[in-house]
């Protein structure tokens, strides 16, 4: 309360320097802590499947630029959502790991392979700070947009939009794995999944294009 003293008025402000100095610490050593493992974890598991890498950090990238053009909150959360979207794969029998919805006509196998984010969401949840992105990618296959913009999404939203991000960005990628031209991948993605997450689409394309797409270089 006001006239305060200074011999109070300057431990109080010591003490909520000590705090603030505390929780960053505490902050810093959580997010670099969880983000050596979750590399960690990642990298072993391309190393044992690196035919999966390259869509990983397709997806990685695809994530992180729609989220920076959405302004979503906890972009971390994203970030390793991405990272950890196909480890519900490993627990599948080999002939599932690579393969997509498209290419399968027994039923059975396609309903094991739909079952890989749901796995991979019980996987996450085991670990202390990834509830969110495990909430992400279990909406792979079903996410829509909530109400309103994302930048102001409500912290129930943020793992639907956080899902329709990582659903577009699968999208786009499967897309460019069988056409490698940008452009036409991005709007193929739009086309296929504007009715569900019409915002998240319509962000992927107004993204910069690469140099590759802005000149006749040849992407390898």
């Amino acid at each position: 309360a006001k006239p305060c003293p200074p011999d109070v008025l300057l431990p109080a402000i010591d003490a909520a320097m000590h705090r603030y100095l505390l929780t960053s610490a505490e902050q810093t050593l959580l997010r670099k802590t969880l983000t050596g493992s979750v590399r960690l974890l990642t990298e072993m598991l391309w190393l044992a499947k690196p035919e999966l890498a390259e869509h990983n950090g397709r997806v990685r990238r695809t994530v992180r630029q729609l989220v920076q053009q959405m302004e979503l909150h906890d972009p971390w959360a994203h970030e390793v959502a991405a990272l950890l979207s196909q480890i519900g794969r490993f627990t599948l029998p080999d002939h599932l790991t690579n393969a997509s919805a498209s290419s399968l006509e027994n039923e059975a196998d396609l309903q094991l392979l739909n079952s890989h984010p749901a796995r991979a969401a019980q996987m996450l949840r085991h670990f202390p700070r990834l509830e969110l992105p495990g909430k992400i990618i279990e909406h792979e296959f079903d996410a829509t947009e909530p109400a309103g913009k994302p930048a102001e999404a409500i912290d129930e939203q943020i793992p639907l939009w956080g899902a329709c991000v990582l659903r577009v960005a699968l999208a786009f990628d499967a897309i460019y794995s069988e056409n490698p031209n940008e452009l036409e991948a991005r709007q193929a993605a739009y086309d296929q999944l504007h009715d569900a997450c019409p915002l998240t689409p319509n962000a992927l394309i107004e993204l910069p294009t690469t140099e590759c797409e802005d000149s006749p270089a040849q992407l390898r």
